[in-house]
């Protein structure tokens, strides 16, 4: 059951490297949160029932309802849900971005012990790396925005292969969220909303006020 969530995270991780669309970018990481819930459940279900509770609460809130929510009402209604400028043709970050997540299971087979897990190893280091190629290769902040919550998202995932020891560390991951779109998302997005466009160079036009 886990092995099949964790294939179907991997697969979203390959429509964002070809998505074209602001709505299906927000909708990618919302399905993402929800797979997160569904492993979290299926991995720290015999724990202790209140950090499960308070795990599982954070999860489903924090990364299927206030992220996309969040991001919708504050970008892709200004800017209509409009097309992602591709700086590379779709199938270059299809084979890369595939490519990606062969050599993340490579790597966490080479690295497999007791403590590291590779169902859970493969689909983290994929979804960071995903994500820093998101940011890389864009020039739209929201696909920056995207990137980095994919690299949470995989952060997240790393986290729970020590769940059932450790699920304060899960507690954390799931705060770097809350941090990330109270205190970096909605001041960065807010400053943003001046802008007609979302393209990175505007950036040098932000200042304090």
């Amino acid at each position: 059951m886990i092995s099949l969530l964790i294939i179907s995270f991997g697969i979203t991780l390959i429509y964002l490297s070809i998505a074209e669309r602001m709505r299906t970018y927000n909708t990618l990481i919302a399905v993402q949160g929800a797979l997160l819930f569904a492993i979290t459940y299926a991995e720290l279900k015999d724990i202790d029932v209140w950090h499960l509770v308070l795990i599982l609460l954070e999860t489903l809130i924090i990364k299927v309802i206030v992220l996309p929510y969040f991001i919708s009402r504050l970008l892709i209604r200004k800017h209509g849900g409009g097309s992602i400028a591709m700086v590379v043709p779709g199938f270059v970050s299809l084979t890369v971005v595939s490519i990606i997540i062969f050599l993340s299971f490579l790597l966490s087979y080479l690295l497999h012990d007791d403590q590291i897990q590779v169902k859970y190893f493969t689909g983290a280091i994929a979804a960071i790396f995903t994500g820093l190629y998101l940011i890389i290769v864009h020039k739209q902040v929201f696909t920056h925005m995207m990137g980095y919550l994919t690299i949470e998202n995989g952060i997240f995932l790393l986290s729970l292969a020590i769940g059932n020891e450790m699920p304060l560390i899960v507690n954390l991951a799931v705060l770097l969220d809350v941090f990330s779109s109270v205190l970096i998302l909605g001041i960065f997005i807010n400053r943003l909303e001046a802008f007609s466009s979302l393209d990175v160079d505007q950036l040098k036009d932000l200042k304090d006020s």
